[in-house]
């Protein structure tokens, strides 16, 4: 979607969702995959992976399990209760939070090429 809010809730499979300009809200899915540009995003609720991409927005998630890949430029990473076999964050011009975190596999931090 574009210049607008969109919520989708508890979707038992897995989830690929562009976005720009407003606000997302995903509660309850399998595996997630979503690209925006200046959005507010808000996922929870997710089992198996995610990926979010985001320049110029906010990236809040919750209760997220599965491997998980954040990319950012100009945004805000906020991660909270979180389990993943492995996790890639890679942002730039903006702050990352990382809360109650556990994994069984590897973590990593890259800076992006500026």
């Amino acid at each position: 979607g574009r210049h607008g809010d969109c919520t989708v809730k508890n979707i038992e499979k897995d989830v690929v969702i562009e976005h720009a300009f407003g606000k997302l809200v995903l509660d309850g899915a399998g595996k997630v995959e979503v690209k925006a540009r200046h959005s507010d995003v808000n996922v929870r609720n997710i089992r198996d992976g995610v990926a979010v991409s985001d320049k110029y927005g906010t990236m809040t998630l919750e209760y997220v399990g599965g491997d998980m890949r954040f990319s950012g430029l100009s945004s805000t990473i906020d991660l909270n209760h979180a389990s993943a076999g492995s996790i890639v964050v890679e942002n730039a011009y903006a702050d990352t939070r990382i809360r109650d975190f556990s994994g069984t596999g590897s973590t990593s931090d890259r800076n992006m090429p500026s």
